[in-house]
């Protein structure tokens, strides 16, 4: 196997190699739905008789892996549990295996993969047992992938267990191979890698917050020791005439690659002379993969004439000291950048802006509720700040955080205020999506012109949807309301069957964006040359 263990006391070694069973020592706890890990010669495929069809197409050694995997909207969730293994002697056990969980996308519409969250048993001195989360893995994985994960010391006892949570995306599966416990010893943190990319290349609309322009990835190896981030040097590749909002410029660290309950770190500034360097941070960073994010929060107003102007920042060389080193060894841009959009309207749900609700559509705190039975539920926290809106929040009905069985067309809706558009054209709708709902149920999204009460249908699900993660959703509006005095857009939920309902609408970051034009040059009257009978 490629995990060294040749100078390592192995405490614990699984390869599934069992003739395509699973190990008769380990047990399964299902938690939602009654499906099961199984052995597998890689992952999921719906054509076995296809060489190399499998996602991924093989074991990462020997032949078979493991496999939680269902093509299943009912949020299945099933624990593999290892068995008892004697960790009493250990100093720093760390467990490794191999993982892979590949994306998959459905006819109906959507594409997902599956999860895996990592738990290991605790008994207190009550001999009270709980299962305490190491790890949770909830981005796709496209390739066999190595896990490292330090055991906490309080774990090292002679009846430690594992447990691998699958949760259905439903993907081509979430698969692990290799699995082993390894005595670690001490060894001092040091910095593996760390790689600067472009996060998004979505537009950003004037006054939105908290948009990422850089992600800095940097990974961690070892068990002693601290690793401090000390400081961090940004440069500006603003267009000409962008102005950031005042302190605008600001740093934030998460656990993984996803923006998701960012803190921030240092103190928010702006740019002089295109540079500014985040100082002071003592940020200590952990064993694994920790991601740092320059974000820039941008003014209300913005003039006409910087609208569509380029937002990027680069790393200059050695500009992050982190670990007594700095990084990275040249400078680093990274491909790709974001556009500055005027914004007619931007409402991020942190206060209230006139929004009409009927129905379960409410604006709050999401708390995850719904999706129980089938999809997933809502969001435990907003894609930025605290609030959002959505299809019951907080849970009403008799379906908790899901909307409810034999709705009427539209039944539930929120209505935005109205929004100025005068010499507005080349608009453009974008928002946060977090949706949830059933092939044969109907979500909606409907605009106004003039304050009529005409409502022209914008977009509708083609099909079952089931986001797991805040998905931007821009929508370019049609040709038809270039000019209009004024607009308003309407969600809603409705008709739904008597059988399965799902977790509905949440709604983040609601911007509409637009070109502002105060000539539009046609022809009205034609006033020559003239030919007349008789001249030349």
């Amino acid at each position: 196997m490629l995990i060294n263990q040749m100078h390592a006391q192995t405490y614990f070694y699984e390869d599934f190699e069992y003739d395509g069973g699973m190990p008769i020592d380990w047990t399964q706890e299902t938690i939602n739905e009654n499906y099961y890990w199984r052995a597998s010669p890689g992952g999921h495929t719906v054509t076995p008789e296809v060489p190399g069809s499998r996602r991924p197409p093989a074991a990462f050694e020997g032949e078979y892996n493991a496999i939680f995997e269902k093509l299943t909207l009912t949020n299945a969730v099933t624990r593999l549990i290892t068995p008892e293994i004697d960790l009493s002697f250990a100093i720093k056990a760390q467990l490794q295996f191999y993982h892979a969980q590949y994306e998959r996308c459905l006819i109906s519409g959507g594409c997902n993969n599956d999860q895996l969250r990592v738990y290991y048993k605790y008994t207190d001195e009550l001999e009270n047992e709980s299962w305490v989360l190491l790890k949770t893995y909830t981005d796709e994985v496209p390739e066999w992938t190595l896990r490292t994960i330090n055991i906490p010391d309080s774990a090292n006892l002679d009846n430690f267990q594992l447990a691998f949570e699958g949760l259905t995306g439903p993907g081509w599966g979430t698969c692990i191979d290799s699995v082993v416990i390894i005595e670690n010893g001490l060894i001092s943190r040091f910095i593996s890698k760390v790689n600067i990319v472009q996060p998004s290349e979505s537009y950003v609309p004037a006054g939105s917050f908290n948009n990422p322009i850089l992600r800095i990835d940097i990974t961690v190896k070892g068990n002693q020791g601290d690793i401090i981030l000390d400081s961090l040097h940004v440069i500006s590749l603003n267009d000409p005439g962008v102005s950031l909002a005042e302190n605008g410029l600001k740093l934030y660290a998460t656990e993984d690659s996803v923006f998701r309950d960012p803190v921030q770190i240092g103190s928010e500034g702006n740019f002089v002379n295109d540079e500014y360097i985040f100082v002071g941070l003592n940020k200590s960073l952990e064993t694994g993969s920790s991601s740092i994010w320059v974000t820039y929060d941008m003014p209300g107003s913005i003039s006409s004439d910087i609208h569509g102007s380029k937002l990027d920042a680069y790393i200059p060389q050695g500009g992050i000291k982190v670990g007594g080193g700095n990084y990275p060894a040249v400078d680093q841009s990274p491909e790709g950048y974001r556009e500055l959009f005027e914004s007619l309207f931007h409402d991020d749900f942190e206060t209230e802006k006139g929004w009409t609700f009927i129905g379960e559509f409410e604006q709050d705190i999401p708390i995850g509720l719904g999706g129980v039975d089938y999809g997933f539920p809502d969001p435990d926290y907003a894609h930025s700040g605290d609030s959002v809106i959505g299809t019951d929040l907080t849970g009403l009905g008799n379906r908790h955080g899901d909307y409810e069985n034999s709705l009427a067309k539209d039944a539930y809706q929120a209505i935005s205020p109205v929004i100025n558009t005068n010499y507005y054209a080349e608009m453009n709708l974008q928002f946060y999506r977090w949706l949830n709902i059933e092939l044969f149920d109907t979500a909606r999204i409907y605009y106004s012109l003039d304050e009529s009460d005409n409502w022209v249908q914008l977009w509708t699900n083609q099909g079952v949807i089931v986001d797991d993660e805040w998905r931007v959703n821009p929508i370019d509006l049609p040709e038809e309301t270039d000019f209009a005095s004024s607009i308003q857009f309407k969600f809603t939920i409705g008709g739904s069957d008597l059988f399965s309902t799902y977790s509905g609408w949440n709604i983040d970051d609601f911007s509409l964006v637009g070109n502002y034009i105060t000539y539009d040059l046609k022809p009205v009257e034609y006033i020559g040359p003239l030919c007349y009978c008789g001249h030349d």
